[in-house]
């Protein structure tokens, strides 16, 4: 397995600086780890992206970049790595509090890439699913509307069972040639995971969000994992800790 560093936090308009440290922080932290919770041992490379101080260069960077899991970073490097995909069949999982389908201008950002993927065609919004949202805006709402993107609330998946959504996940998402799931650190409750930006209430517990990545690694469609938004600046220690916790069991 390669994991692969995109430390920018370019596509956060500096709302998020500081998360370009985090690859470094966690793998230092990975090292920590030499066995997983399925007593797999863990073996990785590490390669990096060069990043610029111009975005639309970092994300032309991003897209030929070659790895397993990406560890960002800030969420809009999800939108050049998805595009890298080659095949039309292809799904989409996100683990988010956000459903990053603001209005966009240009390049795109972490709070608007989801949005420009869909609208360039780049994403059929059918072969979407949004895992753990329960922040919104208005204009996002309507575009969820309009495009019947199919989300699963933190509300709903403590109603419906982890168990029960993740089964008819899995059994939606192994008919595409390729999938790609992303996992954005404030998708956890902040009492998890309090180094991020974007701290929403009633998130994941790390068991719960374990217990999907576990199921859903055993899909043989796996092309790239990313994982974004972790910000050492903020918190350290836990989140860096719990961030290398989530890739020693992807490995």
């Amino acid at each position: 397995m390669i994991l692969t560093k995109i430390p920018t936090s370019l596509g956060s308009m500096n709302k998020n600086k500081g998360c370009e440290k985090a690859p470094d922080e966690i793998i230092k932290e990975l090292k920590n780890i030499e066995v997983n919770e399925s007593l797999k041992e863990i073996k990785y490379e590490v390669s990096e992206v060069k990043v610029s101080g111009n975005l639309d260069e970092t994300n032309r960077n991003i897209e030929k970049a070659q790895g397993d899991i990406f560890i960002g970073g800030d969420h809009s490097i999800t939108y050049s790595l998805f595009k890298s995909l080659k095949s039309k069949n292809k799904g989409l999982i996100i683990f988010d509090a956000h459903v990053d389908l603001d209005n966009y201008t240009g390049t795109p950002t972490h709070e608007d890439f989801l949005r420009k993927l869909i609208d360039e065609n780049y994403l059929n919004p059918k072969n979407l699913t949004i895992i753990g949202t329960r922040r919104y805006w208005k204009n996002e709402l309507n575009y969820i509307k309009e495009k019947n993107i199919r989300l699963f609330t933190s509300n709903q998946l403590f109603e419906y069972g982890i168990k029960n959504i993740c089964d008819t996940i899995m059994e939606n998402f192994r008919k595409f040639d390729e999938l790609y799931i992303s996992i954005d650190i404030d998708v956890l409750d902040p009492s998890v995971a309090p180094g991020t930006y974007y701290l929403e209430p009633n998130g994941l517990k790390l068991s719960q969000l374990l217990h999907f990545i576990k199921k859903l690694r055993l899909l043989k469609n796996i092309k790239k994992i990313d994982l974004v938004e972790v910000n050492p600046e903020i918190e350290n220690k836990i989140t860096t800790k719990t961030a290398a916790k989530i890739i020693a069991e992807l490995l």
